[in-house]
């Protein structure tokens, strides 16, 4: 990553931009959590090589030239978001760069740095809407910090709450702690889901799961353990529990309707259960009715 930016996005909210729908709401998402935390915004334009790269020695094309057209065309697109993001949030630190690079690598090395990454799912065009779609794919898979990807139709936080799924694992705790740090930022409830479920029915691919009989006072039990040290430290979140039962994904998505955010972890890979929670994330990913964030384990503080 180029030093300059590899310093940019240090500590900001960091949002990939391109000028297409998606990234303009992600955008504005972007801006408006950048605001509440006090952090700078980046907006990042990544040019594909392959929109950049050397074209055959047949056409007369001033390769070096090309580049540097598609840059300041992705230049005054990003100034073009600065300027209106910086009206509607009144002192704004805004900071925008276009760089050749693949979306997906650019993005997901910023996260190693910065505070947030936000990206769209939508693009113009259907080869930009493949694009856009599978850099947010990509990167709820690799992302190295908390990341966000703004859903078609999400609205802008509006305090109807946080949502975030759960398990006695101690590798959910990144992404519980980035629910109840974005509850308590955004003043809205936070509701935690502890979801039971049958790993054998997961895999055969059964429409249902028998559940796994956990009482009320089973799942409250389990809540109050892995969110005990969290409710002291945010004590302004107003903390909901729910049980469900049947597939993770589906539980998640059917209930992030009534949300402004879903909270979802990502454990790495390697085993059949880490497997089955990185499929869980990409369902969510692609199909939740709000605003989804992905914190992986390594982003616990």
């Amino acid at each position: 990553m180029d030093t300059t930016l590899a310093t940019a996005v240090t500590g900001a909210v960091v949002v990939g931009a391109d000028g297409s729908t998606g990234s303009d709401e992600a955008a504005r998402w972007a801006a408006h959590h950048a605001a509440l935390e006090h952090r700078r915004l980046v907006l990042v334009h990544a040019i594909p090589e392959h929109l950049a790269a050397t074209w055959p020695s047949t056409y007369a094309v001033d390769v070096v030239a090309y580049r540097e057209a598609l840059l300041a065309e992705a230049g005054q697109t990003l100034v073009a978001l600065r300027d209106r993001l910086r009206k509607e949030h009144v002192g704004l630190d805004v900071e925008e760069y276009a760089v050749i690079g693949d979306p997906r690598d650019v993005l997901a090395e910023s996260s190693r740095r910065a505070a947030l990454v936000v990206v769209g799912t939508r693009g113009r065009g259907s080869v930009r809407r493949a694009i856009l779609g599978s850099v947010a794919v990509s990167l709820s898979r690799h992302t190295h910090g908390p990341l966000v990807v703004v859903r078609p139709g999400a609205s802008l936080p509006s305090h109807r709450g946080v949502l975030v799924g759960v398990d006695a694992d101690p590798r959910s705790q990144a992404a519980l702690e980035f629910a109840f740090e974005v509850a308590s930022f955004h003043h809205a409830p936070l509701t935690v889901v502890h979801s039971t479920w049958d790993a054998d029915a997961y895999v055969a691919g059964a429409s249902y799961v028998p559940p796994i009989p956990t009482s009320p006072e089973e799942t409250k039990l389990i809540v109050s353990e892995v969110t005990a040290g969290l409710r002291e430290k945010y004590p302004d979140v107003e903390v909901h529990v729910r049980s469900a039962h049947g597939l993770p994904e589906q539980e998640l998505v059917r209930l992030s309707k009534d949300d402004d955010l879903l909270v979802v972890g990502v454990r790495g890979r390697g085993t059949l259960a880490e497997l089955l929670v990185g499929s869980t994330t990409t369902a969510v990913v692609e199909q939740a009715q709000c605003a989804v964030a992905v914190v992986p384990a390594s982003a616990a503080s």
